[in-house]
């Protein structure tokens, strides 16, 4: 027997996905942001729709990013999937970004353009989600929700190599990860299973650091498990922290808040708050002494500390 019934498609499965067009459009809710002299790159990505789709604007006048104009921007790349990190290598010649895919892509910046020159190059099985470059410009650190940590090189060429991975030692999804920018051996990470580790490449051996959420500290590297100061400042977990060329450091959570500390003294002193945002605030960037935010509201607000 025959029945008339009809039955709807998955409109979320893959083949659906795959057989509409990918719109290629400039997406809002702001991820990252980063600023090298006077070049920006700024990272956003589609969070309501069925894609989750990630676009990089480019900009060689830092001065026009805060007002996210978009026919100030000078070049936009598109994506198949949502970007997480952006980072200037090799003198400002190059930009690598992470996506949630796990993979990276490398451009090359020519004449205000951005052209790709190696795609989808494969670091991890789940999104990334910090990119942490040393000072050098060639060698950076990767943190993804895969639970582990990647040591990358980039030869003069743009040929990028995997040089270590540390697992086994988070037990959750790592949020953020930051090198030691005086110290080509040493970086930090956190991660949700509510620990903070110091690393030392040289021994693989972490420290550990913290077990809290929505407080700061201050750590002498030499002693890692006395804490300097700390400073409650969010109700929330820690999404970001950003240090200054003069050594403030600012920070934002799962909030609408930024906070910025004074680190002076090894000591933690709040100096700056600001409540602009009407969404988390994601994307921190220091021009100088002046701090630069974007978050999930479309919004790039400057703050002059």
């Amino acid at each position: 027997m025959e029945s008339n019934i009809m039955i709807a498609p998955n409109l979320n499965g893959k083949v659906y996905r795959e057989f509409l067009p990918r719109q290629n459009s400039i997406n809002v809710f702001l991820d990252f942001i980063e600023i090298n002299n006077e070049q920006v790159i700024l990272g956003s990505s589609n969070l309501n729709g069925r894609y989750w789709e990630g676009s990089l604007c480019y900009y060689q006048n830092s001065d026009v990013c805060a007002s996210f104009n978009i026919e100030e921007i000078t070049a936009v790349e598109c994506f198949d999937f949502g970007i997480t990190d952006g980072k200037f290598l090799l003198n400002n010649q190059k930009v690598i970004v992470s996506q949630d895919s796990g993979e990276v892509k490398l451009f090359d910046i020519e004449n205000g353009e951005l052209k790709l020159i190696k795609n989808n190059i494969e670091g991890h099985d789940d999104f990334i989600t910090e990119i942490s470059l040393w000072s050098d410009n060639k060698n950076f650190v990767t943190s993804s929700a895969d639970a582990s940590i990647k040591i990358w090189n980039i030869a003069e060429s743009g040929t990028i190599s995997c040089l270590h991975t540390f697992t086994n030692l988070h037990s959750n999804l790592i949020s953020s990860v930051s090198v030691n920018i005086k110290d080509m051996n040493t970086f930090a990470s956190c991660s949700y299973d509510k620990t903070a580790f110091l690393w030392d490449k040289r021994t693989n051996k972490p420290g550990a650091v913290s077990n809290s959420s929505g407080d700061v500290y201050l750590v002498d590297i030499r002693e890692p498990k006395e804490f300097l100061s700390k400073e409650t400042c969010f109700n929330r977990s820690v999404h970001k922290i950003k240090f200054s060329p003069n050594g403030l450091l600012a920070v934002c959570a799962d909030d609408s808040k930024i906070a910025v500390l004074d680190t002076a003294n090894d000591d933690l002193n709040m100096i700056y708050t600001d409540n602009r945002h009407e969404d988390f605030v994601r994307g921190l960037a220091w021009k100088d002494n002046i701090l630069i935010s974007c978050g999930w509201d479309k919004q790039v607000l400057v703050h002059n500390v």
